[in-house]
């Protein structure tokens, strides 16, 4: 304890000496993580299913590998999190893609009956790209979905106000230059990662760093 006491004090004393500002520097120390709740309780105890669809991207190899690595990633991220007790694999849909010649006819509702779950996670990519141009020497990735969640009755549970889905921010990767082509399948799998993070986030809790101004007054008797 004398030991974090003296290195809070010399850190002090070096950052007054060098002219920053006390105040900031205490908040970045002291100031607790706000803790940001779910936008929705999942059930714990629920079996769920995450089903990527996509706008129909022109790649259709580019399309399959976003579709699976992001499936992936949100199943990981779920059950990492502790957010349901089991997911539907990857695999499973596409064995009942190629055993149900009307699954593209299914309502999410129903996919997710015929594949045991008790709830379905729809992910809607609405635009994916590696490359500004196929011309492009450059790497520039680009990831924009939306989502929605519904019961086996395709009853919307989430977002009540939005029945298109909510839309998520574009996942984006700065652009980069190398010429390996199986630098796409890296951009990729890092794009369906850090997709699955924005997702799961509406599902679980999680904090954040808070600025001390951003915490309400504490109440006072008079």
């Amino acid at each position: 304890m004398a030991t974090l006491r003296t290195g809070l004090i010399l850190t002090l004393l070096a950052c007054v000496l060098g002219g920053c500002q006390v105040i900031p520097f205490m908040e970045a120390v002291f100031a607790p993580d706000k803790v940001v709740p779910p936008e929705y309780d999942i059930p714990r105890d629920a079996r769920l299913l995450v089903l990527v669809e996509d706008a129909h991207l022109p790649d259709i190899a580019a399309a399959a590998r976003i579709k699976r690595e992001l499936t992936k990633q949100i199943n990981i991220q779920m059950l990492h999190y502790n957010v349901v007790y089991d997911v539907v694999a990857y695999e499973d849909v596409q064995a009942l893609i190629g055993t149900d010649r009307d699954f593209y006819q299914l309502s999410d509702g129903e996919i997710g009956r015929r594949l045991e779950s008790d709830m379905v996670l729809v992910v809607r990519i609405d635009d994916f790209r590696l490359k500004d141009s196929e011309y492009s020497t450059l790497w520039s990735g680009k990831l924009q979905t939306r989502i929605h969640l519904v019961s086996l009755d395709d009853d919307l549970l989430w977002p009540k106000d939005r029945p298109n889905g909510l839309v998520l921010p574009e996942t984006k990767e700065v652009k980069y230059r190398d010429t390996t082509e199986t630098y796409g399948v890296q951009l990729t799998e890092t794009l369906a990662h850090d997709a699955a993070d924005d997702i799961v986030k509406y599902f679980r809790e999680y904090k954040i760093k808070q600025n001390i101004h951003d915490r309400p007054a504490p109440e006072t008797d008079f």
